[in-house]
């Protein structure tokens, strides 16, 4: 845990498990964070790719109407954190 509070998000993973079979992983809440923000940064870009796809280009459009478009709330996407 030391680790943990000292180093944050540099802090080294810790893999547990009976007879040498990883079954749990422990990481610092700050990576967790971070993972859990970049998956739904990912999931986000799926979908828009999704939406995307098979439609007119949006190229000549603003970036906040292409999202309206497609169904996205550009207030939640583009809210500074």
């Amino acid at each position: 845990m030391r680790d943990f509070r000292e180093n944050g998000a540099k802090a080294d993973l810790l893999i547990g498990g009976a007879n040498r079979h990883p079954e749990v992983v422990l990481l610092s809440y700050e990576s967790y964070l971070d993972l859990m923000d970049e998956l739904d940064n990912l999931s986000i870009q799926s979908l828009y790719a999704e939406r995307v796809e098979g439609r007119q280009t949006l190229a000549d459009r603003a970036l906040e109407d292409a999202t309206s478009e497609l169904g996205f709330d550009p207030d939640e996407l583009f809210a500074s954190r």
